[in-house]
């Protein structure tokens, strides 16, 4: 690769309007005094240790264009033991090596050079903080001038082992040189007689760990979790020996896959791969590094260093070595021999896995994996698009034609800062070439206990001309980066009713493709605008997890295009669908929970999302999990209205209906206490706390009830009464033969469910209802608020199907008669709600499915509305032995219930 590579001429690189060059001549390489060339293993261990291969920021993925890779651009300190500078903007100690190789020389602005230091023209810093090839082309020959000064400075005589080039150990001390620099001969004088390899990198120095192995010997890749236990050159030899692990996903196995990023060096033996920099082999066999292979205590003949000592029974309790010079210049100038006979003993390069007659087929020249369509469609033909950048900003990357729409505002940012002015919002803050028109912005949200405040940054969208009425808001929502579960949109401007002039909405972003959702209809006074920023609001609960994910800085929020689509009045109909599993739909899909909206079905298992290289999002952690399985297929959604006997609620809304406007917050498995809002209380009637789901904020705090609101639907209190917790455990072996009969302390209860669920039911289940309908109708004071009821889930009792890992318990005659009771009882207990006293004055109407279902329950053995025991897991589903949509209607089951509510609708 880099020695074909460089060959290549760039023209117009990814539109970035420099002239044609070629990185080998931009960057020729030096002729090694001495002959021979650069072993591919060195350069590529370089590569490794400066940018793990990327030439651009770690969240960049293939074919994505995005910000270079800045080594340490704001100047932070994270390398002491003190976390609260890390984030200290120091620009002063900025290091500035860009991209792979993290080219430094020469990539300072003109007039803020070190000394030394000669700023490259413009052009060529360009080249090289864009194009990985040129930056391999730059780093080649710092590394090439590093040898040979060496070499120059010292006639040939500082070599390592026998000084061939060939040899992997015998770059030992230019790869010294090109972290920490060589100080020239000529300069002694200035530096107290001391010259050559700088004391920050010498084995023996004190920062570095006494008694370490050799970096990654024996594939030990944990070592680099841990690179500041070990000087620069021992890291890039070891990555020359044991290559680093790059990550791919491989589309045909739909999973990510890891493989060698390029061929290891070869030795004769393991144990000469081990002894790749000077070691010590212990009592047990093993090998250390040798602390004092670069220490000599006299000055003329070393570098007045004073050795450690070495203790090879318990390496751990070797010493480092002591630079006894007060300016601490233990500066090191001699020859090293540890391998007399390097020929048969020294590393020799790898396979080059791209070799001319095969590399143009084997090399791409512009990945496109994770490109997305530019423009997404879907938009209503008269809506005025708002997009993050000017539109006379071209796309970077290639197939975006950004022609076709015009861009009708303006859109600005807002960063936050320290008391010291310093805004380190912005080293928090990146961009992709990749959403709405080729372009998006994210940065983490946080909340204010995470340096929320100090780390704000609010980007603001403006339309170019005023609006004096109704209007359809929609944002474009990018599949990358875009992960956050609780974005908060903020729409300004707006006709003063007597609820303020502004209004906030939480969206979940993490949709994982280009998407257009709808924040909902407002009614505006002027020129409308939308705010969204990463200081988003806590759960009070949040503290449940340490630390949450949600408002922690470690789930990227992004911003994007917006549009806003005028209408021509205020729409007849502003629908809230709301509640638990059987109002998102549940189970209302095909294989595989295609049908739920991404947003609500994920667990991290997206490409980006499950990607290694970034474990925060690791599927296995059920604090990135969603599973509120918002279905296309939900019951609401195939309802009709009274004003439109033909369109369902769900095409209405898709085809953004001026005369509707509908938005669904129901989430699977929840309780009252996910309905309530934080600010209408603190605990539900059991003593619950009143909190979020799966990283969302509570159905209410939201944001999708208001003034306007006209119809609310809503299924509540089954997760309350535990119904979904019994029906699981009654399907494994309990002390008694019959579920009812059994305590369920999960339930909080000592006696049987029998005595046990009746009590909960018209006690506090009765009472949280109560006050969650309460709630809704604070918010929405002139909404009709639908109460649906629970269908008898089973038809008959029935056995289930067994598999080689779970038998399920039959459902037995008793099951099924106090199962069948208790659902009744549930439903008479809703039913009685509109009348109650504590209602009074509410529209609450009950809408009872349990006719509609009657003879389609579950093992009805004929056409079943509800679903057994499902072992199709989804996205969303955890590990487990069946999925969460068992025992919820199917699609069937949905059209059954949505002409419930069409029939209580029209009675109204």
């Amino acid at each position: 690769l880099v020695l074909k590579r460089l060959k290549v001429v760039r023209s117009n690189w990814k539109g970035s309007g420099l002239p044609d060059w070629n990185p080998q001549t931009m960057f020729p390489a030096e002729e090694l005094l001495g002959g021979g060339r650069v072993p591919t293993n060195i350069m590529l261990g370089i590569l490794a240790q400066e940018s793990n291969l990327w030439q651009a920021q770690g969240t960049v993925m293939e074919g994505e264009t995005g910000n270079p890779l800045i080594g340490n651009y704001y100047g932070v300190n994270v390398y002491d033991d003190n976390p609260g500078n890390d984030w200290e903007i120091d620009f002063s100690e900025a290091d500035c090596g860009y991209g792979i190789s993290q080219q430094t020389d020469g990539m300072r602005k003109a007039g803020s050079e070190r000394p030394g230091e000669t700023a490259l023209p413009p052009n060529m810093q360009k080249a090289v903080a864009m194009d990985y090839v040129t930056n391999i082309a730059a780093g080649l020959r710092t590394l090439t001038q590093k040898w040979n000064q060496i070499w120059d400075d010292t006639d040939g005589a500082m070599i390592v082992n026998d000084g061939s080039p060939a040899q992997i150990e015998n770059w030992y001390f230019a790869v010294w040189a090109y972290n920490s620099g060589w100080h020239p001969k000529q300069q002694a004088n200035q530096n107290g007689g001391a010259w050559g390899l700088g004391w920050a990198n010498n084995p023996s120095n004190p920062i570095w760990r006494p008694g370490r192995h050799p970096f990654l010997d024996g594939n030990s890749y944990m070592d680099a979790a841990h690179p500041q236990y070990w000087p620069y050159q021992e890291k890039v030899l070891g990555w020359a020996a044991w290559p680093i692990t790059k990550t791919y996903y491989d589309a045909s196995a739909q999973k990510w896959a890891t493989q060698a990023g390029f061929n290891p060096a070869w030795w004769n033996s393991s144990d000469d791969r081990s002894r790749i920099v000077p070691t010590l082999r212990t009592i047990s066999g093993t090998f250390v590094v040798d602390v004092n292979a670069f220490c000599v205590p006299t000055a003329e003949n070393g570098n007045q260093c004073q050795p450690g000592n070495v203790d090879y029974e318990n390496p751990q309790n070797n010493t480092p070595g002591i630079c006894s010079r007060d300016d601490s210049k233990c500066w090191w100038h001699f020859p090293k021999v540890w391998k007399t006979a390097c020929y048969a003993t020294c590393g020799n390069e790898g396979v080059i896995r791209y070799s001319d007659p095969i590399y143009e087929s084997m090399e791409r020249e512009e990945p496109t994996d994770y490109w997305y369509p530019c423009l997404t469609p879907g938009l209503p033909s008269n809506s005025l698009i708002i997009d993050d950048v000017p539109q006379t900003v071209p796309a970077i990357r290639g197939g975006c034609d950004n022609s076709g729409w015009m861009n009708s505002g303006t859109f600005s940012f807002q960063f936050g800062s320290d008391a010291a002015g310093r805004e380190l919002s912005k080293a928090d803050f990146h961009q992709l070439g990749n959403g709405f028109g080729g372009h998006e912005w994210y940065a983490y949200a946080r909340d204010s206990q995470h340096l929320g405040n100090e780390f704000q940054v609010t980007g603001t969208w403006r339309l170019d001309r005023e609006i004096n009425g109704w209007a359809r808001v929609l944002v474009h929502v990018p599949a990358r980066r875009a992960w956050s579960q609780r974005a908060p949109y903020t729409i300004k401007n707006l006709k003063d009713r007597g609820y303020g002039t502004t209004q906030t909405r939480t969206l979940q972003q993490r949709m994982e493709s280009n998407t257009w959702l709808s924040l909902g209809v407002f009614e505006f006074d002027g020129v409308p605008e939308v705010s969204l920023t990463n200081l988003v609001r806590s759960d009070p609960t949040d503290s449940a997890y340490t630390p949450d994910p949600s408002v922690d800085g470690t789930t990227a929020i992004a911003w994007d295009a917006i549009a806003i689509q005028p209408l021509p009045r205020k729409p007849a109909n502003f629908v809230v669908a709301m509640g638990d599993s059987y109002s998102s739909g549940e189970g209302a899909s095909r294989s595989g929970g295609v049908d739920y909206y991404r947003n609500s079905n994920n667990n991290g298992s997206a490409q980006d999302a499950d990607d290694p290289r970034f474990p925060r999002q690791s599927s296995g952690n059920p604090r990135f999990r969603n599973a509120c399985h918002r279905s296309k297929e939900s019951w609401q959604r195939k309802a009709l209205l009274p004003d439109d006997p033909h369109n369902t609620i769900g095409t209405r809304a898709d085809t953004f209906d001026p005369d509707m406007d509908y938005h669904m917050v129901a989430c699977s498995g929840a309780q009252t206490e996910n309905v309530l809002s934080y600010s209408q209380g603190r605990t539900n009637a059991f003593g619950d706390s009143i909190r979020a789901q799966y990283g969302e904020l509570t159905q209410i705090d939201q944001g999708y009830l208001d003034w306007n609101t006209t119809l609310v639907t809503i299924s509540i209190g089954g997760n309350d009464a535990g119904f979904s917790t019994i029906l699981q455990s009654c399907l494994y072996p309990l002390p008694f033969a019959e579920c009812q009969d059994n305590v369920f302390s999960e339930l909080n209860d000592t006696t049987p469910l029998t005595d046990a669920e009746p009590k909960r039911i018209d006690g506090p289940v009765r009472s949280s209802i109560i006050q969650a309908l309460k709630a809704i109708h604070e918010k929405a004071p002139n909404a009709r608020i639908i109460l649906m009821g629970y269908p008898y889930i089973f038809s008959a009792p029935c056995q289930f199907d067994t598999y080689p890992d779970f038998i399920p318990d039959p459902l037995t005659q008793g099951e099924f008669e106090w199962i069948t009771q208790t659902t009744g009882h549930m439903d008479e207990m809703l039913s009685a709600l509109p009348q109650d006293p504590e209602l009074q004055g509410i529209p609450v109407k009950f809408a009872d499915p349990r006719q509609a279902f009657l003879g389609y329950g579950a093992c009805s053995g004929g056409t079943e509305a509800i679903h057994k025991i499902v072992r199709d897991m989804t996205p969303g589903d955890m590990a487990g032995l069946f999925s969460s949509q068992s025992f919820h209607p199917n699609t069937f089951g949905t059209t059954l219930y949505a002409q419930v509510l069409t029939n209580a609708l029209a009675a109204q």
